[in-house]
């Protein structure tokens, strides 16, 4: 929710200061998977929800759009057996994985029924991790939960396509990397940098015709 407040109330002052021609914001489902021994031993593949806005560069809007969005997804719970002093023990780990990206790009937003695209985005990242470690005997030491944020980026494909300028579906895959993030591994602490493969459906709508809904450029001269 505060992803999509922050959204809206920047897209409300890239409108006021730049011309919304091409421009889209949309919602998509996404499925995440985890990528690496990084990711796969502390995760297995989750769902999640995306909210994205893609605003032409004036200067060179033929070329390059600015994009800015957030993104929430859960990811299933993972289990792994950890040996120890001749013992082995399990440990579970849970995570929610939430961003903030912004970023450019290419394609996407011109006149044409298809119109794929690329591009780049940094991320403000925010894990929810939580690890409890189940011994020999069953019993059962929860390790902590806590929220870790450090930064990420991503490399996005995808295919839009457009119905008559006003509203149109969206496709594509990601591929997302996190840096040094903490985690538990049984009673010690490493820092891992997980990587994520995302495949994406979803439906938007131009930025004009969502100026035609909010009209926020609009004064009042009653």
């Amino acid at each position: 929710m505060k992803y999509c407040k922050t959204l809206v109330f920047l897209l409300i002052l890239i409108s006021n200061s730049v011309a919304t021609a091409g421009g889209r914001i949309g919602a998509y489902f996404i499925y995440m998977s985890p990528y690496g021994s990084s990711a796969t031993d502390y995760s297995n593949p989750g769902l999640g929800v995306g909210i994205r806005a893609v605003v032409p560069i004036a200067p060179i809007d033929p070329i390059c759009a600015f994009v800015i969005g957030g993104e929430v997804v859960d990811l299933a719970s993972k289990t792994i057996d950890i040996h120890q002093n001749g013992d082995t023990y399990q440990q579970t780990t849970t995570q929610s994985y939430s961003r903030f990206l912004i970023g450019v790009q290419i394609g996407g937003y011109d006149d044409n029924l298809l119109r794929p695209y690329a591009g780049l985005h940094l991320a403000v990242i925010h894990y929810r991790v939580d690890d409890e470690l189940i011994y020999p005997d069953d019993t059962r030491d929860h390790l902590g939960g806590s929220g870790k944020t450090i930064f990420g980026c991503d490399m996005t494909f995808g295919l839009n396509v457009n119905f008559h300028n006003l509203w149109d579906i969206d496709v594509g895959v990601r591929y997302l990397k996190s840096f040094s993030l903490p985690q538990q591994f049984g009673t010690s602490l490493t820092t891992v940098h997980p990587e994520y493969f995302q495949f994406y459906l979803g439906a938007g709508i131009s930025l004009d015709l969502l100026s035609e809904i909010v009209p926020w450029n609009k004064t009042d001269h009653d």
